[in-house]
């Protein structure tokens, strides 16, 4: 309940001071709603939306993964590779670097072309690795862009899993989907203290794609090339066939 203190007001005079309350709102709506349609109008008729985001992995007709942007296993060359690095709008060109690996634990030398992507790309990063001149594989920073279900519904279901462990202080567990035959493979790490066996979850995200040369399975396999900082070799000890979602999958340090 209101209380009024004071001297009641005239009818005549409340009314008119409601009226005129009235009038100012509605003069207000009047000029937002001229100000919209002359925003929209300069848009045009075909404006539509920006996207959230476009994944520069979305496959194409003409280009099935592994196949990248022309890119080409065993066939493109470093000079290719730069050419089509340039030409490829959703590439920063300012990132675009090179360098050379030559460590001594590396079985062969290997060239590398790194860069970063622009938005909206969902990816934050990618590299091109070189093996005698020509591409031996792409791996893709995927920014968690996509879960391993919607992976499955664009590369069908893996052949086998690999379970290991980061060697870093961090000791984070990591999980590789391997298509061995089409050259694909997805990471995903867990960033918790390991446990001996793991349930693959569908909703679990990638944070790596590496497309590789099925020709060099075997060079893939003794460098770990989709996983980061695990003991070389460890795919040969350590590969289980894929079960499907929520198995329990061992742990291989």
């Amino acid at each position: 309940m209101n209380l009024r203190i004071g001297f009641p007001e005239q009818p005549g005079l409340y009314l008119w001071r409601e009226m005129k309350h009235h009038q100012i709102a509605i003069l207000f709506l009047l000029v937002l709603l001229a100000i919209l349609s002359g925003c929209l109008e300069k848009l045009g008729p075909n404006f539509e939306p920006t996207p959230q985001g476009i994944s520069v992995l979305a496959p194409s007709p003409d280009c099935e993964p592994p196949c990248w942007q022309g890119f080409q296993f065993g066939e493109t060359s470093v000079l290719d590779a730069k050419n089509l690095l340039m030409s490829i709008d959703d590439i920063n060109p300012d990132t675009i670097n090179e360098l050379d690996l030559d460590y001594e634990v590396l079985p062969t030398d290997i060239h590398r072309i790194q860069w970063r992507f622009l938005p909206p790309a969902l990816e934050y990063a990618g590299r091109a690795d070189f093996v005698d001149g020509h591409l031996a594989w792409l791996v893709f920073n995927a920014n968690n862009s996509i879960s391993f279900d919607e992976a499955l519904e664009i590369y069908g279901e893996p052949k086998s899993v690999l379970v290991t462990i980061d060697s870093h202080d961090s000791k984070w567990t990591q999980i590789v989907l391997l298509y061995p035959e089409k050259g694909i493979a997805l990471l995903n790490i867990i960033k918790e203290y390991p446990q001996s066996t793991v349930k693959i979850k569908p909703n679990m995200h990638v944070e790596l794609v590496t497309y590789f040369d099925p020709g060099l399975y075997d060079l893939v396999a003794e460098l770990s090339v989709p996983a980061t900082a695990v003991e070389k070799g460890i795919w040969l000890k350590g590969l289980q066939s894929w079960q499907g979602f929520d198995y329990v999958y061992q742990v291989v340090e």
